[in-house]
């Protein structure tokens, strides 16, 4: 009876454990709060940039969520280009579920058109058509949340990144829940980390049978013994 009851109770931690509490990180930062900085009128602001980093809006997959808003009463100051910084070395579709027009992924310069950018860095590049003043881009990805650092292009010669943006500039190991970091945006590590992946109501059932069918072993097992 005591093998039976540690069965039973093994699938049960398995079936609870699928249910652990979702992980959330949230941030947001602004011209008026000294954590973006920039040129033109969006330097001026209010510019707001907001991120949102969490482990169950797709079982197996982080998903990360970014809203840049820039002035809506500036005349020719649509956004443009958003640049979201990645280890280098990322693979186009280490993107998934993109939500937004995601041209490319590789190494961008900080010459020509985003000769503004504080740094050159490895990112994904998302384009914006039409007057927008605020758009929001999100994408799935088995990569868990790091700091880095994002830049953006608008017209006018209107441009916005974090305040802490260099290349190198903020050591990727630091806790994603340091209350200390400021300046930085999460975006994706380069090493695969998926977070517990839930399972499906059919392999909930599945890990149920299993562990009926081992239980009816062993106590079969025992009554021969």
């Amino acid at each position: 009876m005591v093998r039976k009851g540690i069965v039973v109770m093994a699938v049960a931690a398995i079936l609870v454990a699928s249910h652990a509490s979702a992980v959330v990180y949230t941030g947001a930062l602004s011209t008026a709060g000294g954590t973006l900085t920039g040129t033109g009128d969006w330097a001026s602001g209010p510019t707001s940039f907001t991120y949102s980093v969490n482990d169950q809006a797709t079982p197996g997959f982080w998903h990360y969520e970014y809203t840049l808003t820039v002035p809506s009463s500036v005349d020719d100051a649509g956004i443009e280009r958003l640049i979201i910084g990645l280890t280098i070395g990322m693979p186009f579709n280490g993107l998934m579920n993109v939500n937004g027009n995601l041209v490319s992924v590789g190494q961008m310069t900080n010459t020509g058109v985003d000769s503004n950018m504080p740094q050159s860095m490895f990112a994904g590049l998302f384009t914006v058509s039409g007057d927008t003043r605020s758009v929001t881009i999100s994408f799935d990805s088995m990569h868990n949340p790091v700091w880095g650092n994002f830049f953006a292009l608008g017209a006018g010669q209107n441009s916005i990144w974090n305040a802490g943006f260099t290349e190198f500039s903020v050591d990727p190991q630091r806790p994603v829940d340091d209350p200390t970091v400021h300046g930085y945006i999460l975006r994706p590590n380069g090493e695969p980390c998926p977070p517990f992946i839930i399972p499906e109501p059919m392999t909930m059932l599945t890990l149920g049978l299993a562990g009926v069918a081992l239980s009816r072993t062993l106590r079969n097992r025992l009554h021969r013994a």
